[in-house]
């Protein structure tokens, strides 16, 4: 996820990195590219996240959210 979603921490919209020198394209980007992993089920793998390999990403009306995480190694 690099710089995007840096971390599981970051999944909600307006958690973007302070050192994103375009915020308004960046938040943009990122909720594109978050609607496309609700809609088509993706897992998402972090790099930066000690406390979370992967994840799955939920639309609610509160906005993206969590919804599993996980080891890679429990999904192979």
């Amino acid at each position: 996820m690099a710089d995007l979603v840096p971390t599981a921490a970051n999944i909600p919209l307006l958690w973007l990195a302070a050192y994103d020198l375009y915020p308004v394209k960046a938040l943009d980007e990122k909720e594109k590219f978050l609607e496309e992993v609700a809609k088509k089920g993706y897992i998402l793998f972090f790099e930066h996240d000690f406390y979370t390999e992967c994840a799955t990403v939920s639309k609610t009306e509160k906005g993206f959210v969590e919804r599993a995480k996980f080891s890679w190694a429990e999904r192979c």
